[in-house]
């Protein structure tokens, strides 16, 4: 799967993603509006996201 860019298409809300923000950095967490939160509790405001990309489903093993 190819990035998607921000300003083409955003990702759905509550869907699990990896984003490159404005300042290069990759950010994983689940969309939640116009935030992404993120495991560490920090978040994200989803103006600043560039690309985004689906997180691949969990291992099965």
């Amino acid at each position: 799967m190819d990035w998607i860019k921000c300003s083409e298409r955003m990702p759905d809300d509550e869907s699990y993603v990896v984003i490159i923000n404005r300042h290069r950095e990759l950010v994983a967490g689940c969309v939640n509006g116009y935030w992404l939160d993120t495991d560490d509790g920090a978040g994200m405001n989803m103006n600043q996201a560039v690309y985004w990309i689906p997180l691949p489903p969990n291992p099965t093993e």
